[in-house]
């Protein structure tokens, strides 16, 4: 291979290169959102399950009364 056709070759892998490398950024970028995305999701899932564990002792407690109620007529 001739040194022009190399030095023609390498310019170009090099600007290809640079390409991808930001092509890289963006995609740590997003990542980097996903991760904070996926944080928000998991804080929000763990007051989901804190919201379900009261509506259960809520529930709990209708039964209770419901069952005094009965028992007083």
């Amino acid at each position: 291979m001739d040194k022009e056709t190399r030095e023609f070759l390498t310019k170009h892998f090099e600007t290809i290169n640079a390409k991808f490398d930001k092509i890289d950024g963006s995609f740590e970028k997003v990542d980097a959102r996903f991760e904070t995305i996926d944080a928000k999701f998991d804080k929000i899932d763990d007051r989901l399950e804190a919201v379900d564990a009261r509506l259960e002792r809520i529930d709990g407690n209708f039964e209770v009364v419901g069952a005094k109620f009965d028992g007083m007529q």
